[in-house]
């Protein structure tokens, strides 16, 4: 793949050029599996979805608890069945809810020396922080772009980055 740089000095792939799709489906997830081991997942996402959309986690409990009487699968069932179908939606919705911010108090403001305002007025810098796998990434674009991995979002790693930067 190549990725080249466009107008605002970004790089990205343009997936039209070379109309390159990579997509794992159910069918083909269930191709390394046994019929019986089909059935029994298809059954184990029923029965998760008959008993009010439990999360997996809390469905191997109630299965493991034996809350069920003769429950027809077990935990290894459930397992396939996730690596088959995936999470369920019924299972995911209301329970997965946007977190509360923690509020951001008023920063004094800060007034920039006389020398710097004379000397860069026509520059602009713009910042914002991104996530690729669960690792926080700071992006900066004023003349040059650059992206800088952060151990966390604090203050001093950020004014670190953005001192590299």
């Amino acid at each position: 793949m190549m990725f080249n740089q466009s107008s605002n000095r970004l790089y990205n792939y343009d997936i039209n050029k070379n109309s390159i799709t990579i997509v794992t489906t159910v069918e083909k997830r269930m191709e390394k599996d046994t019929k019986k081991s089909i059935e029994q997942a298809k059954l184990a996402r029923n029965i998760q979805q008959a008993i009010g959309y439990p999360s997996t986690t809390e469905f191997i409990k109630i299965i493991e608890r034996g809350d069920i009487k003769e429950c027809p699968v077990n935990k290894a069932d459930m397992n396939v069945t996730e690596d088959i179908f995936g999470p369920d939606v019924g299972s995911l919705k209301g329970k997965t809810v946007r977190r509360k911010i923690g509020y951001v108090k008023d920063a004094s403001p800060f007034v920039l020396p006389p020398n710097i305002i004379n000397n860069y007025k026509q520059i602009s810098l713009c910042a914002d922080s991104m996530f690729i796998n669960k690792i926080t990434f700071l992006m900066t674009i004023s003349r040059h772009s650059t992206c800088e991995a952060l151990i966390s979002q604090s203050h001093y790693n950020i004014s670190n980055a953005l001192q590299n930067s």
